[in-house]
């Protein structure tokens, strides 16, 4: 049986302490696979950091027009129950404010941050604040 073994001509003994090689198909799965996992890592954090700086103007001027009409809303409610301290001035005021918002909101879904900078910051000078 020895002697078959040698004459089949078998490069690797049983018990030599080499390791088997590994196919290189196997290598390029491997570089495959973690290009892959490397691209949706960088992805996320593209999609993170366009989250951060486009997204959040939208959340804050979304966050501020939902404000603006809850202000009117109780303000409209203590004039029903007849608060004496609010009048009609005021829920005028905060639904005006919410209308502009939601224009200013409008003009950062078409166009970019900078318009809806430009456009908050006139209304913040026209509310005197």
């Amino acid at each position: 049986m020895k002697g078959e073994k040698e004459l089949t001509g078998d490069p690797q003994p049983e018990n030599s302490g080499q390791l088997p090689t590994i196919p290189w198909r196997m290598h390029l799965l491997i570089g495959f696979v973690g290009l892959m996992i490397t691209a949706i890592v960088c992805y996320g954090f593209y999609t993170g950091n366009r989250m951060n700086t486009v997204d959040t103007a939208l959340i804050d001027a979304a966050m501020e027009i939902k404000m603006e009409a809850i202000s009117a809303h109780l303000g409209l409610e203590e004039l029903i129950l007849g608060d004496s301290e609010t009048d009609f001035e005021m829920v005028w005021k905060h639904l005006d404010q919410a209308i502009r918002n939601s224009n200013c909101l409008t003009c950062l879904i078409r166009s970019s941050v900078k318009i809806y900078l430009s456009c908050w910051i006139t209304s913040i000078m026209v509310r005197g604040g």
